[in-house]
């Protein structure tokens, strides 16, 4: 018995001996963790491609709010709220112009200050939260070619109270402002469409036929989505939607405009004689085109689109 006790005690000095050591463990890596700095950073994933993180102005004519979210990493959320300072500064954009190699008018330059809205450089995480946004405004009328330059809004940020550290990998920031152009939006479609001896509701007139036109250049916009026969189904054997240019070099009430349709090639024509325009004042796109290898073309419409707004 005696033996057996002895055992016994041994067992459970053991097993207390086992478990303080787990517990020990335990709360050595919780010191730990719990000791890690509480670190302000720019949260949001920049695209692996460009290194930026993007915002489009939708509509060319007025200033556009943006923000950006500011991010206080830390085991647990802070118990009092913590003032997050951040600056511009346009040695990013050298930096990045350096990095990528580009020059010239490839090259990113800064937003103009002129354009630039920004109320506070400071925000507060509040106590018990971890993000908050920096809010910003670009007005769009005071960037030039907003479409076709690479314009870039360097942000970092310098410094947080409360201990929290600056990081060093996600403390700054390249915010590439996009555009669309000013023939971008939703539309409705009216017109004719030919197909000489159809009985099947293809060849006729339609209307208010939803489309979108989007960006390509600050002169062209792209169909999303190809030409529709009077029954509303889809047309064969031509693009899934054509790229539209605009001439606006020609003064007037209205712009010159050339469709292009890479399936067909040289077998789509604007049609000879029709004024194929985009109205200013009506936002309204206007043409008539042919396709087809036969002689005379037998497929073909005349469209009108009419602007709605902004997708």
């Amino acid at each position: 018995m005696k033996k057996s006790s002895i055992k016994i005690l041994s067992l459970l000095v053991m097993m207390t001996m086992a478990l303080s050591s787990c517990l020990n463990d335990l709360e050595d890596f919780t010191g730990q963790f719990s000791g890690s700095p509480a670190i302000a950073e720019f949260s949001e994933a920049s695209n692996a491609a460009t290194g930026t993180v993007g915002r489009e102005i939708v509509d060319p004519t007025k200033p556009a709010p943006f923000s950006l979210r500011v991010n206080i990493a830390s085991p647990f959320a802070l118990d009092k709220a913590t003032k997050v300072t951040v600056a511009l500064d346009n040695s990013l954009i050298d930096a990045y112009n350096a990095e990528k190699g580009l020059t010239g008018a490839a090259a990113a330059i800064p937003v103009p200050g002129a354009a630039l809205n920004i109320t506070s450089y400071e925000v507060t995480v509040p106590a018990g939260k971890r993000e908050v946004e920096w809010e910003f405004t670009v007005d769009a009328t005071k960037v030039p070619n907003p479409v076709t330059t690479f314009y870039i809004i360097p942000v970092k940020i310098v410094s947080a109270e409360n201990s929290v550290v600056v990081s060093g990998n996600f403390g700054t920031k390249l915010i590439r402002i996009l555009a669309r152009n000013e023939f971008d939006g939703k539309y409705l479609m009216k017109g004719f469409i030919m197909r000489p001896g159809d009985t099947g509701g293809l060849e006729g007139y339609f209307k208010n036929f939803a489309y979108s036109l989007i960006t390509v250049s600050g002169n062209a916009v792209k169909m999303d989505h190809g030409q529709l026969w009077a029954n509303g189904g889809g047309v064969g054997g031509i693009d899934a939607g054509w790229t539209i240019s605009i001439d606006k070099s020609v003064a007037g009430a209205s712009f010159p405009i050339t469709l292009v349709d890479v399936t067909q090639g040289s077998a789509f024509i604007m049609t000879p004689g029709y004024p194929s325009r985009y109205e200013i004042a009506a936002k309204t796109f206007m043409w008539s085109v042919n396709w087809g290898t036969a002689t005379p073309k037998n497929r073909g419409c005349t469209d009108t689109l009419v602007y709605q707004g902004p997708r």
